[in-house]
Parts: structure tokens; C-alpha cells; sequence
């Protein structure tokens, strides 16, 4: 279990900056689209429909890969009243339950979100400005599960050590 757990440790820590570096990249692909956007219409009184269309789907790419990092990191919005309440082996199942229930639903973004990718491909449909594959966008749904999920497992490994150990 140990070697398991280093290799999801590893996986874990290159999936996150790979993320981290694709997320920035589509940040700075929403920015200058945006600042685009702004300028044509505002200066040049000419409003470009491919620019807020490229905005939008950088903007949804940086929010999945954004998941997976803050799931990564703990950044996501949470309750600890609970978890501030208990100590030791009740707190450790509880978080255990917590992961494994994060987990679940980042499963259900990976295999809904990969059905949903394959669908989109087999209609062969495309954005309605730039013409780019739709089957692109929707792939940020499966590519933010795997990347949660990585994550998860990593955490899970930890808990059940702090469960075995009544940490």
C-alpha cells in the first residue's frame, strides 16, 4: 500500500502543476481576450463575437482545472463546525467520510463528463463563432474529475493511516 500511495503522491503533485500551468495559460487567454473584446468595442465601436466566445470557454477550462487544484489544496468552501468538534478516531472517520463522498461526485464528473464529451463528439457540433469543436469545451468537465479524484485518493491514503493510527 505504501508504493500505491507514493505513486498517487507523485501523480498527485504533477497533475496539480500541470493544471496550475494550463489554468494560468487559459487566465491569460480570458484576460487578453476580454481586454480585446473591450478595446474593439469601446474604440473601435466594433464588437467581436469570437473574442467573448473565447473568453467564455478559457473561463470554463480555468474553472475546472481551478477545482482540482483547490481540492489539492483545501481552498474549497467548507463547514468545520463538525470536524472542529471531534478529536481523534472520530474525527479521523469523519474526514475519511468527507473524502470519500468528494470523491463519489468527482467519479460522477469523470464518467458523466466523459459520456456527455462523447456525445457532444458524435454530433460533430461546433461553437457558433470560431467554429471550434464543442467536444472541447465539454472535455474540462472529465479532465476537472480526474484531476479531483487524483487528489482525493492521495487524502484518502492519509486518513486511513490517521484511522489505523486514532490520529
Amino acid at each position: 500500500m505504501c508504493k500505491l500511495k507514493k505513486i498517487f503522491t507523485e501523480l498527485s503533485d504533477v497533475i496539480d502543476k500541470a493544471y496550475k500551468y494550463v489554468g494560468i495559460a487559459f487566465l491569460v487567454f480570458l484576460t487578453a481576450a476580454s481586454f480585446i473584446q473591450v478595446i474593439s468595442r469601446y474604440v473601435f465601436n466594433n464588437s467581436l463575437s469570437w473574442t467573448e466566445e473565447l473568453a467564455r470557454y478559457a473561463f470554463i477550462w480555468a474553472n475546472m482545472l481551478g477545482a482540482a487544484i483547490a481540492v489539492k489544496h483545501g481552498h474549497h468552501a467548507s463547514v468545520d463546525l463538525l470536524p472542529n468538534k471531534l478529536h481523534g478516531k472520530k474525527r479521523a472517520v469523519q474526514q475519511l467520510l468527507v473524502t470519500a463522498l468528494t470523491t463519489f461526485g468527482a467519479g460522477l464528473l469523470l464518467v458523466e463528463g466523459l459520456k456527455m464529451t462523447a456525445s457532444i463528439y458524435a454530433t460533430g457540433q461546433l461553437s457558433a463563432a470560431v467554429r471550434l469543436p464543442m467536444y472541447l469545451i465539454y472535455m474540462s468537465v472529465p479532465v476537472g474529475g480526474f484531476g479531483m479524484i487524483i487528489h482525493c485518493v492521495t487524502f484518502l491514503f492519509e486518513e486511513i493511516k490517521n484511522l489505523k493510527g486514532g490520529a
